[in-house]
């Protein structure tokens, strides 16, 4: 019990969050190179079905998928787990205490449609049984279920980040969509998701919304306008500068000093 509430309270907020939302990258990656997978083998596939389960190529293609499927419900049923210490939904519903409906319905849902029992008994952490006899058949998830687990988990991680990011997460997460398909991101890309650059406007729409919800945002700073000095309105978490009723978002954020900014006369 005492370890058990020493990595609760050890365990920090950032680095909980940031872990679980790489794990839904994993899972989503695991995803879409399953169905590309997927498309190419219908395309080599010839219809006829001695011929096809006789090559060794489509035969091929079919067990990568199967490799996929089971990284997919073996990490979707992780995400299920009770268990301070690793990284689930669970622990992050009780660490930012909200959230927990929604991570029981994600909970029982895993539960309902057999993803635990898969992992356990057939995929990792596997349980023997104690003969022969007693072995069956793998439960059968189809792909509509693994789909929708997929969905599941990713609107849950949504969730907390808009809990834990605010408004900016679903910017954030669209930033990131835009990189899911092309591959640009490493696999820990997910972890560094508040980081992602976003357009200027976003971020001056962004610093509105904050505004309305009554988050202090704004410091007075003595900058350099064209070399003069001047008391101004920053915004340094998102490079903006309010100048009267203008809003300027800099080229680059975070800001740490401003020295001197430049208008074109």
């Amino acid at each position: 019990m005492g370890s058990k509430n020493s990595n609760f309270q050890k365990t920090g907020i950032d680095n909980l969050i940031s872990n679980l939302r790489g794990e839904i990258g994993e899972i989503v990656d695991s995803w879409i190179l399953m169905r590309e997978i997927f498309v190419t083998s219908r395309k080599i596939r010839t219809g006829d079905t001695k011929k096809d389960f006789s090559s060794p190529e489509y035969l091929k293609l079919l067990r990568v998928i199967d490799k996929f499927k089971n990284d997919i419900i073996a990490r979707l049923s992780e995400l299920s787990e009770k268990k301070v210490g690793q990284i689930n939904f669970d622990f992050a519903s009780q660490k930012l205490n909200t959230l927990i409906k929604e991570t029981k319905k994600y909970q029982d849902f895993i539960k309902e449609k057999k993803f635990m029992n898969l992992r356990h008994e057939y995929i990792s952490h596997k349980k023997l049984p104690a003969t022969w006899e007693e072995h069956r058949a793998p439960y059968r998830i189809s792909d509509l279920t693994i789909l929708k687990g997929v969905a599941k988990a990713l609107i849950l991680m949504k969730d907390f980040d808009q809990v834990y990011l605010g408004v900016r997460s679903k910017f954030l997460w669209y930033e990131m969509r835009k990189k899911r398909y092309d591959f640009s991101m490493p696999f820990s890309g997910y972890t560094l998701l508040p980081y992602l650059r976003l357009p200027g406007k976003t971020r001056i729409y962004i610093s509105k919304i904050e505004e309305e919800q009554g988050k202090e945002i704004w410091k007075d700073e003595s900058i350099k306008i064209n070399n003069h000095s001047a008391l101004v309105r920053v915004y340094k978490e998102l490079g903006l500068v309010k100048l009267g009723d203008q809003l300027i978002a800099l080229p680059e954020y975070p800001v740490i000093t401003i020295k001197n900014i430049e208008f074109q006369k």
